[in-house]
């Protein structure tokens, strides 16, 4: 029960740092001509980052430290996956 309420919190905590790179992305897009491309690509980065490891922290799958989104290929649900992770998150477009 412990190790539940302390993976929703962490998945909690992802979820809201993933939307506010969301959130940094969409308000830096405003800036049109102006705008910084290259902080807009990192904050998008950054938000499917950390997407995939609250999915993996919903699955119960262990992950590397890293940013490179290529790592996490190597990463697979076991059975502890269930039908759809994404699913648990409202998540049902991923």
């Amino acid at each position: 029960m412990l190790e539940d309420d302390m993976n929703r919190t962490i998945v909690s905590e992802w979820v809201e740092k993933a939307e506010n790179d969301l959130r940094n992305a969409g308000h830096t897009l405003r800036l049109r001509e102006n705008c910084p491309t290259d902080t807009v690509c990192f904050h998008a980065h950054q938000c499917v980052e950390k997407y995939i490891k609250t999915l993996l922290v919903l699955s119960n799958v262990a992950f590397p430290k890293t940013h490179n989104i290529a790592a996490f290929r190597e990463q697979r649900c076991s059975q502890n996956c269930g039908a759809d992770p994404a699913s648990r998150l409202g998540l049902s477009s991923l």
